[in-house]
């Protein structure tokens, strides 16, 4: 049993994991890093929704040492042994004018992804090959296949029978040809299909065809304004409407997909910790409710461990 995880995070509904009220035209934003805009969903958010999911094993050791004590009486309290790391985003659901959506990623996405999955010595490999280079603004390297003389998979996303550009969002990106680049984001596509969807035929082969690596900046634009917003008014007793109380949320849209690391600081021994471990990840694993609006069925995530 290692010390250390590394986890996969997929939306199945719109999670809105706030920043306060906003300023400008977003009422309810999303939190997001203020170097690169991209958003995250701060890890004591997952580990609080991972203690209740476990709440049943509170009277137990392993649940003390993984999320802590509270003080009583003249007794210390425990910050617990567990500590987990914001997650952080992988992959970027975006509209597209041909196959419905695409997958978005970043060289800077893939390259924090690897680095993580190092810290947990995890041997998902197909993250290195992926960050061969990168594209050109403007442009976008999709999956080919990984055998010669197949038909390309990105050519669900393409227009003009797969040979045209993709057009996303209000971005025309043209097909980075380098073969090389594109067989390693298949591999990529394949590994984190096998990884997210196990067996299931219908999201192995969707993630697989409709995989996009973008340039720095196409990328930062996408995901500061292709993300859900939904407007929110109240309604009174009387079954007219609140005046001023129009709102708007912004939310991450279902399908995205994000990674978090874990692991179990060394303040009690290593069989004390193994059992915290265990403890958390039997937490974590299947689906979880994140964020605001629970009763309106948003923030339903699935989490996948490596």
């Amino acid at each position: 049993m290692a010390d250390a995880g590394v986890y996969l995070m997929r939306c199945l509904t719109p999670l809105h994991n706030g920043s306060g009220e906003g300023l400008g035209d977003l009422d309810r934003p999303i939190i997001r890093e203020v170097t690169t805009s991209y958003p995250y969903v701060q890890g004591k958010t997952i580990k609080g929704a991972a203690k209740d999911r476990v709440k049943a094993d509170k009277s137990t050791q392993a649940f003390t040492d993984a999320f802590g004590s509270a003080p009583t009486g003249l007794e210390e309290g425990n910050q617990g042994v567990i500590v987990s790391v914001e997650a952080q985003l992988l992959l970027f659901p975006v509209r597209s004018m041909a196959g419905t959506f695409v997958w978005a990623t970043s060289l800077l996405c893939l390259a924090r992804f690897a680095t993580f999955l190092g810290l947990a010595k995890s041997s998902f490999a197909s993250v290195g090959p992926a960050l061969l280079r990168e594209p050109a603004r403007g442009s976008a390297i999709g999956p080919s296949s990984l055998t010669d003389g197949e038909a390309p998979w990105d050519s669900v996303s393409r227009l003009e029978g797969g040979t045209g550009p993709h057009l996303l969002e209000g971005l025309v990106l043209q097909s980075d040809q380098n073969r090389e680049s594109r067989k390693a984001v298949a591999q990529l596509a394949d590994d984190l299909a096998a990884t997210l969807h196990d067996t299931d035929p219908f999201w192995t082969s969707f993630l697989r065809g409709r995989l996009l690596v973008l340039a720095q900046d196409d990328f930062r634009h996408l995901v500061q304004t292709a993300t859900a917003v939904e407007a929110n008014i109240e309604i009174l007793s009387s079954g007219v409407t609140k005046d001023g109380s129009l709102r708007y949320s912004e939310f991450l849209p279902a399908e995205s997909v994000l990674y978090g690391y874990y692991y179990a600081a060394s303040l009690v021994d290593a069989d004390r910790r193994t059992r915290a471990i265990e403890l958390y990840e039997r937490a974590l694993r299947g689906d979880m409710q994140l964020g605001a609006d629970e009763s309106a069925g948003k923030g339903l995530v699935s989490i996948t461990l490596f």
